[in-house]
């Protein structure tokens, strides 16, 4: 279903990996039921054809180094995006509100974003100089409150996850080894941190990382967590809620409402 659609589905587990997958994915309004032979889907009624240089609206859903997404305003599929691609040579940071061309990616044949630029500047033909640098963050102190930033987990995972931070800054790279416990707080929590330097790549990284209702403090030697409480075990067939947090023509996403990761799905 499209990006938002309220579900309900089974937990299965993906053949090839061997991981939790959602199954029996069907829209919220539907009565569960086994999906052994699901019926063929009319789909969305077709839009008018884009043709190659029209210039569509839409917003960064990410951005990075090397490539980023563009969230369409029409509802279609995020598209890919290079930095060669945008204004200045650089992808603009996250949310911000763009203009864009389709073109075609020469090696996959796909649709990608062209032209990228922020939106209400006037199109471009020759790259813009880059806007300069923001001024670095100076050590903190850790012997004051002010130190500590506040934000929330936007990404938790083994190894490693991203801090979103209230300041509206791009989203913080963090370790498990930087949190309080050793492990990253669930996705959603509300955290507090510091800044420090991923000694690998030399960019700015979330240190200090522990739930908001603590006392910042150094964690020098932070203490073993228990972890949040153990939900009661989901037997495969019963069904749960959630929507689709990322819908595309081979896997998608689903966001559960039990506060879990999200599941792969495939169509």
């Amino acid at each position: 279903p499209p990006r938002g659609t309220r579900v309900v589905y089974t937990i299965g587990v993906d053949p090839q990996k061997g991981r939790p997958a959602a199954e029996n994915v069907q829209p919220e309004v539907h009565a569960p039921r086994p999906m052994k032979h699901p019926p063929a889907r009319a789909g969305p009624p077709r839009r008018a054809a884009i043709a190659q240089g029209d210039f569509l609206t839409g917003s960064i859903a990410r951005d990075g180094e090397r490539f980023g997404y563009v969230a369409q305003d029409n509802g279609d599929a995020d598209l890919f995006v290079l930095p060669v691609s945008c204004a200045g040579g650089w992808i603009p940071p996250r949310g911000t509100r763009v203009t864009y061309t389709i073109g075609i990616d020469q090696q996959k044949g796909l649709p990608v974003a062209a032209d990228v630029q922020p939106e209400g500047e006037p199109e471009w033909h020759e790259a813009p100089p880059r806007p300069h640098k923001r001024q670095a963050f100076a050590a903190p102190d850790f012997h004051h409150p002010d130190a500590f930033l506040t934000g929330m987990i936007a990404r938790d995972g083994d190894k490693f996850g991203y801090v979103q931070q209230d300041s509206g800054e791009p989203d913080l790279f963090v370790l498990p080894a930087a949190c309080d416990g050793g492990m990253i707080p669930p996705r959603g929590t509300r955290v507090v941190y510091t800044i420090g330097v991923d000694p690998q790549k030399g960019r700015p990284a979330a240190e200090n990382v522990q739930p908001e209702v603590h006392a910042p403090r150094p964690m020098k030697h932070p203490p073993a967590r228990a972890g949040p409480p153990r939900r009661a075990a989901i037997a495969q067939g019963d069904f749960l809620t959630g929507s689709i947090a990322r819908d595309g023509e081979r896997f998608g996403y689903v966001a559960q409402d039990n506060g879990e990761a999200d599941l792969f799905v495939l169509p």
